[in-house]
């Protein structure tokens, strides 16, 4: 069994637990209920836009987090973040939708859900915890995608599609080519081996030319200086998703900006 497997697994039986907890009809009256809130979405600029990580751990690297996530969702908008991506897998990532709630009450950029994605009642509760965006990780929903795809945007919410190789981008074409999603998901390159979890920003360089130049484009994990970033945004990546760099140096956002601006410029 791989760590994917292992967290997959741990999903469905903290789902089940849920469930039971909170049916999944209270939730749908929960979000029925919901007030009215503008849309905090991510949309093409010609500006990079930086999508930074709150992930108090990993399976990979152990603690990584310190301090108060609190405070580093304050000094991440400081920097320039375009939105914040909050871990909500507690066993593995050391998050939880609570965290996310507290986040919410910060700030007012946008908040991707970074979880592992596998049932309709999850994207429910990522609507109740008003985050904007959630992460659907082709690689493990492939079979129930399109449900969890649809009902992501029914609810408002923004999918962040992750992908990690040509033959899911190949899968993926019909959903791409259709105007109704297209112009609003993002794909996202994972620099990280789900099943290795071996990171190479170099990665989403070796699949751009396979991706759709219409779909806003994301580069997710492993960048950890100001060349790779200008390198990836030269490449069509207008979207980066920086974590464990972030939290370690959250000026690294601004820097970016920075440079990037500067290369657009010239």
């Amino acid at each position: 069994m791989t760590k994917l497997d292992e967290i997959v697994a741990e999903t469905k039986a903290q789902l089940e637990i849920a469930k039971r907890r909170v049916p999944l009809s209270a939730l749908q009256e929960t979000v029925a209920n919901l007030s009215p809130r503008s849309k905090h979405l991510i949309k093409k600029t010609s500006s990079v836009q930086i999508i930074a990580e709150i992930k108090p751990k990993s399976p990979s690297a152990g603690q990584l987090l310190s301090g108060d996530p609190l405070t580093l969702a304050k000094t991440y908008e400081q920097q320039q973040a375009s939105a914040l991506s909050v871990l909500t897998n507690q066993k593995f990532f050391g998050g939880s939708l609570s965290l996310l709630s507290q986040i919410r009450q910060l700030t007012s950029l946008p908040i991707l859900r970074k979880d592992f994605i596998i049932d309709p009642y999850q994207v429910y509760q990522t609507k109740v915890y008003q985050a904007d965006l959630i992460l659907l990780i082709y690689q493990i929903c492939s079979d129930n995608f399109e449900e969890l795809l649809e009902l992501s945007l029914k609810l408002g919410l923004q999918p962040l599609v992750e992908i990690y190789d040509a033959s899911e981008i190949e899968a993926l074409q019909p959903i791409l080519e259709n105007p109704n999603y297209a112009n609003q998901i993002i794909l996202g390159i994972n620099n990280r081996n789900l099943k290795t979890f071996e990171v190479n920003y170099k990665h989403s360089l070796e699949l751009a030319s396979f991706l759709p130049t219409e779909v806003l484009k994301a580069s997710l994990s492993g960048i950890q200086t100001v060349t790779q970033a200008q390198e990836l945004w030269h490449n069509g990546f207008e979207i980066l998703l920086i974590g464990q760099t972030a939290m370690q140096n959250p000026s690294l956002l601004s820097e970016i900006h920075q440079a990037c601006q500067s290369q657009k410029d010239n």
